[in-house]
């Protein structure tokens, strides 16, 4: 057996990563245009590999590096 661990980022270092802002990455959410991510201690987080998929499935690469 093999064990993963993936890091997770929080919404605000995604929403710089991607150039977008907390307030619209909440607003894709909320319309389900966008993965709902993590929830933990009040703060919301998602994974890298999640967020490369949905892209993906837009038709566009993108690669996330911390």
């Amino acid at each position: 057996m093999t064990l993963t661990i993936e890091p997770l980022i929080q919404i605000e270092d995604l929403g710089n990563l991607l150039g977008i802002t907390r307030y619209n990455i909440y607003k894709k959410i909320k319309r389900s245009n966008f993965p709902k991510g993590y929830k933990l201690n009040g703060k919301r987080f998602f994974k890298p590999s999640e967020i490369q998929s949905y892209y993906e499935s837009l038709g566009l690469k993108i690669e996330i590096k911390e």
